[in-house]
């Protein structure tokens, strides 16, 4: 994917008035929630890469440059890196009472913060870590009352 082909999601919930943020950071994209009535970000979530994971994460540079951190090998799954889409492809639902979101690829969760969790839920990677939650469909059923013809 070229960085002109780049995508930008938002969407408000009206009950919460809390914003939902899909945006690219290097080579991760990122589900973002802000804090109630402000523009402030709370939580993330990692939703996939558009570069094929790295080996290992150099944390150091990460530190230094202060970039978004990113998932290696060791995390990958088969919907860790994502090519060749468009904007309309995403889509975003929110809880009954607008305080967690969840991002949708072609109908399909891949996705979700919670309100409860410090961090979000991703089908990116296959464990948990620092950076985000491995996918707990019970979570996101519990939460988004929302059925996916693939999990």
């Amino acid at each position: 994917m070229n960085k002109d082909k780049e995508i930008y999601l938002q969407s408000q919930n009206d009950t919460s008035h809390r914003t939902a943020k899909l945006e690219l950071e290097e080579i991760t994209y990122y589900l973002y929630l802000t804090k109630k009535d402000s523009k402030e970000i709370e939580k993330d979530a990692l939703a996939f890469m558009i570069e094929k994971p790295p080996k290992e994460i150099d944390w150091d540079y990460l530190r230094k440059s202060k970039g978004a951190p990113y998932l290696s090998q060791k995390y990958e799954t088969e919907n860790t890196l994502l090519t060749g889409f468009d904007s309309t492809d995403f889509s975003m639902i929110w809880s009954d009472n607008g305080n967690s979101v969840a991002l949708l690829y072609k109908s399909i969760a891949i996705a979700f913060i919670v309100e409860e969790e410090k961090i979000g839920f991703s089908k990116a990677t296959k464990e948990s870590s620092p950076i985000v939650h491995a996918w707990n469909e019970n979570i996101f059923r519990k939460k988004f009352r929302y059925t996916t013809c693939s999990t």
